[in-house]
């Protein structure tokens, strides 16, 4: 029941001292990032104790109870995250002020140098989250080595699987047999748009948030279960058939796909949004109240229920990598996707676009609920599934148009019967 209520935590009903938590260590963050600048590694004296004051309030922030000598590898994974932290808040200021752009430009709203300006400002406390560039600083994850995050949060394999997939059926193939195609212009094997062309986004609204239309679920937590290919996939089934159906979204099981799914996923211990699909269009989802999230590897209960939610074979698995209009068309046109990402940066994510300092190396997958364009800079709207202390309750944001964090190098659109 505990981790239920933990899945399901509504954004509205978040504690008030939610947003004083937050303003506390982003204090001690910026106090902390001073002192590290042409401090070496090795630490003593006064910037020793200022970095330990800082753990201390950090633990407070975040409830955290430590054994006298995980206390101290903790201490030592906080200061090398504070290291981590400083190296990628002076890449984004470089960046910054060096006039370095990201994502698509759209001509009229950056051809001035307000607007230029106003793009190269970074985010900080009291901005709206989906405003300025990045901002990395202390987190819930503050405390873990980045390898610990990798093995805990995101799937090192994923990759991998990816490339071969990609090897086998070319770059741009569908996954499934026909699904969301939109115009003959669309087809990703035709020329390349030219990046203004790109940028007019012509025949497609200038923001989407399906959020604002009732069909996304809550955002949920998947703790230590690297089932992120399971959750943004049932996520997108989810919100696809509120959509179809206009009714309000049910809350499908994570854990169905967690213990069943079969095509090379495993559960916990990672998978892949593609084969999650491919064995989908042969099942019928069930409602979390009919099989209940335990977040562990289970025996599977059953793969033959009679009622449920099942997705037609013509879902879409896709490489948009250098035309990602066709995202916002997909997203503007059909419904949210899913996206493999790679997330590796996200462990220090504390607001604003995500412009740099993200590679392509895909270890994660959300689900993309919408985009802004009329944004500077344009952006997608990324839904998380590490609670709704990550981020922006949840949610980040992603430049749109370099493929920033490999965000178009798979992705997966779908339709339910």
């Amino acid at each position: 029941m505990q981790i239920r209520q933990q899945l399901d935590v509504d954004r509205e009903e978040l504690p008030k001292s939610m947003d004083d938590r937050y303003k506390t260590f982003l204090f001690w963050s910026g106090i902390c990032i001073l002192c590290f600048v042409g401090i070496p590694i090795h630490l003593k004296g006064q910037n020793e104790g200022v970095l330990e004051q800082a753990f201390q309030n950090f633990t407070k922030s975040f409830n955290r109870t430590y054994q006298s000598k995980e206390y101290d590898e903790r201490y030592k994974h906080f200061k090398r995250s504070m290291k981590h932290i400083e190296a990628l808040n002076s890449e984004e200021n470089l960046l910054m002020s060096s006039g370095a752009g990201s994502g698509v430009e759209l001509a009229d709203n950056l051809g001035s140098s307000t607007s230029r300006r106003k793009s190269h400002k970074q985010w900080h406390e009291g901005m709206p989250k989906n405003q300025g560039t990045a901002r990395w600083g202390l987190t819930k994850f503050a405390d873990i080595s980045p390898e610990d995050f990798q093995a805990k949060f995101l799937d090192p394999e994923m990759i991998k699987r990816v490339q071969r997939r990609q090897e086998k059926r070319g770059q741009h193939k569908h996954h499934g047999q026909s699904g969301y195609r939109g115009s003959h212009e669309d087809d990703p094997e035709e020329n390349v748009i030219s990046r203004k062309k790109r940028a007019v986004y012509a025949g497609i609204p200038a923001k989407v948030d399906w959020r604002t239309k009732g069909i996304i679920t809550n955002v949920k937590h998947q703790m230590s279960c690297g089932a992120c290919w399971a959750f943004s996939t049932v996520e997108t089934v989810e919100s696809m058939h509120a959509l179809q159906k206009g009714v309000t979204p049910k809350i499908l099981s994570v854990q169905q796909v967690i213990d069943c799914a079969t095509n090379g996923n495993m559960g916990c211990n990672g998978g892949d949004t593609c084969a999650a699909l491919a064995w989908m269009k042969n099942i019928k989802l069930v409602t979390e109240a009919e099989y209940p999230t335990t977040l562990q590897d289970g025996t599977c209960r059953n793969t033959k229920f009679t009622d449920g939610i099942q997705i037609v074979g013509n879902y879409t698995c896709e490489s948009f990598v250098g035309s990602e209009e066709k995202i916002l068309k997909i997203l503007a046109n059909h419904g949210p996707v899913v996206v493999a990402v790679d997330a590796t940066n996200w462990q220090f994510y504390v607001g604003g676009i995500i412009q740099w300092n993200c590679d392509a190396n895909v270890n994660h997958a959300v689900q993309i609920v919408g985009y802004d364009t009329s944004a500077t800079p344009p952006h997608y709207i990324a839904r998380n599934s590490w609670g709704t202390d990550f981020g922006d309750n949840g949610y980040l944001y992603v430049a749109i148009g370099k493929n920033l964090c490999g965000v178009a190098r798979e992705v997966s659109s779908l339709t339910v019967n």
